[in-house]
């Protein structure tokens, strides 16, 4: 497990943001094991099981140093257990800092007052790009402005008619107010294309524990 914090949940790294990973989806946390030990760069990893996806399941290969846990029902966080763990170089300041700061603050103060929500892909392709649904409609989201990925993600699993959310921080979905654009669709997402500046997760309901 991590250094401080217990195995089960979502990875977090010392500014308590998520740090950099690669996202696959496997069969099981064995197979995610197994990449993890054969990658020299990989200091840990994340599993997570959706019962949507069947035998596939959401395996994060960390290349940062993780440091603890945030609660996320259904996610696994293990560290590979190296001689040394030599953090990456530092690099400039930057906007996706402040963003990791940001969401470092809104977690430690998080209620998770909806456990009952999960964010997955969509069925077709990669979170990487933006929402597309079923019809091709450009009237199905409703779009806000937030500070981050966290508080659209938030809004989207507080509302009982949000299917999935888009959420862009490309300088051209920044607005005067230093904040990004956040959409919350009211139709089927079917897959995301394009943008790598873009993350795109459909909602899915699950029972609490």
């Amino acid at each position: 497990p991590p250094p401080s914090g217990h195995p089960d949940g979502a990875c977090r790294v010392s500014d308590g943001g998520m740090g950099k990973f690669d996202e696959l989806w496997l069969g099981s946390e064995t197979r995610c094991r197994e990449r993890c030990e054969a990658s020299a760069s990989c200091a840990g990893y994340e599993f997570s099981r959706f019962a949507r996806f069947g035998a596939n399941s959401k395996c994060e290969l960390h290349s940062a140093p993780i440091s603890h846990t945030f609660p996320r029902p259904g996610a696994t966080c293990m560290v590979k257990q190296v001689a040394t763990q030599t953090p990456s170089p530092t690099a400039a300041p930057s906007r996706t800092r402040t963003r990791d700061e940001w969401q470092a603050l809104a977690e430690s103060v998080a209620q998770w007052v909806w456990p009952q929500s999960v964010f997955v892909p969509p069925p077709a392709g990669t979170v990487d790009g933006a929402c597309q649904t079923e019809t091709g409609a450009k009237n199905n989201f409703a779009q806000v402005w937030k500070e981050s990925e966290i508080p659209c993600q938030r809004d989207c699993a507080s509302a009982a008619w949000c299917l999935g959310y888009h959420f862009s921080d490309a300088d051209e979905d920044q607005n005067v107010d230093g904040l990004y654009k956040c959409k919350l669709f009211t139709a089927l997402i079917t897959h995301a294309i394009g943008r790598k500046d873009s993350k795109c997760y459909v909602k899915m309901r699950v029972s609490p524990r």
